[in-house]
């Protein structure tokens, strides 16, 4: 969606985002509170997971065409780890950041990258020939980022955006800020770091594009997952830097399912499996215990609302890394059947949701 208007009306004009589809509807101008003084915020965390982002790609969905308003409009920080690092990256990217900021509105929708999902999930994972380093092909992934994410950089993006990654020379995770202009990074850098899980792809050295000496850092990442499955706690602090006296907090954790079967019987009962299949399922096994640590811990973080939604998800669909269409299908399946389950607070959610945030 594009606009036309002079520089003069652009300093003043004052627009939140558009939602984008096929029929724009028109929103009134509103100009939010100074972060300073902003003392309830709204926080989006996304799991990682591979191909199971098809969850929360289509929770994200549902909660935008029920609220008729974009993600970016409805939060005041968005983040996660792998997966959904790529799904929050998406959805705050600009369609046009040559516009005057104050009229960027998103290039994806979240039912866009649900598309995205059921047309390039073989080439975000494509198998390598020989899987020497890595199972699947880099190149192909890198590809699939050049085409929907471009050239464009991480801090131009309409919402705060967090990608949490793991710095395997510090040893710890680390966060990138879509609001640091110190360094300076593009986007396809890191949503390709945050999704480099080990056995699956190669770990990536990144470095950020606004420092022109030979002596710029550099930073050598893989999937923010090993250090934090659960990205929430982190980009919590991270929304506090910017949002210094918030002192309530909505924030809504998407998951990428939970099978409610034994995944460690299933695997044990089947002893013949290759050593590559073993350790894929392994990580399949990871992804469905991390969903089961209590809550309470990243409860107690929050002085507010919390929310936590991860389908139950059948055991057949439990692998990260199953491409086909009817995986894909039976992900989005189980994700609208559990809002269905739990139609009620779905809908106190969107409610709050839809209100103005500050």
């Amino acid at each position: 969606m594009s606009y036309s208007t002079s520089q003069a009306s652009c300093d003043y004009l004052k627009l939140d985002c558009l939602f984008s589809s096929e029929k724009q509807k028109a929103r009134p101008a509103r100009t939010l509170r100074a972060k300073e003084d902003v003392e309830t915020i709204r926080i989006l965390s996304v799991d990682g997971g591979a191909i199971r982002g098809m969850c929360p790609a289509t929770i994200l969905a549902a909660i935008e065409e029920r609220a008729e308003q974009p993600i970016s409009e409805m939060f005041h920080v968005i983040g996660g780890t792998s997966v959904g690092c790529v799904l929050t990256s998406c959805l705050s990217m600009p369609a046009n950041s040559d516009q005057c900021v104050d009229l960027w509105t998103p290039k994806y929708t979240a039912r866009d990258l649900v598309n995205l999902l059921y047309a390039e999930a073989t080439n975000i994972l494509r198998k390598r020939w020989i899987p020497f380093g890595s199972l699947y092909d880099v190149n192909s992934l890198e590809d699939v980022a050049d085409r929907y994410l471009g050239n464009t950089t991480f801090d131009k993006s309409i919402v705060p955006t967090v990608g949490v990654t793991f710095d395997l020379i510090g040893a710890k995770n680390r966060a990138f800020c879509s609001w640091d202009k110190d360094e300076v990074f593009l986007r396809k850098d890191i949503v390709l770091a945050s999704s480099a899980a080990p056995i699956l792809y190669y770990p990536r050295c990144i470095s950020p594009v606004n420092f022109n000496t030979p002596f710029r850092s550099s930073y050598f990442l893989t999937d923010g997952g090993i250090g934090a499955g659960n990205p929430t706690a982190i980009i919590i602090g991270q929304a506090r830097k910017i949002y210094p006296n918030a002192t309530r907090f909505e924030v809504v954790f998407l998951g990428v399912g939970v099978a409610r079967d034994p995944l460690y019987y299933e695997m044990m009962r089947k002893p013949l499996m290759s050593l590559v299949n073993i350790g894929s399922r392994f990580i399949d096994l990871g992804i469905n215990l991390q969903s089961s640590i209590p809550e309470e811990y990243v409860q107690e973080l929050v002085v507010g609302q919390y929310t936590r939604i991860n389908p139950v998800i059948p055991v057949a669909n439990t692998s990260i890394t199953d491409t086909s269409q009817e995986n894909l299908k039976a992900l989005e399946k189980a994700s609208l059947d559990y809002l269905d389950e739990n139609a009620d607070q779905f809908k106190k959610l969107i409610k709050r949701l839809k209100k103005p945030k500050e």
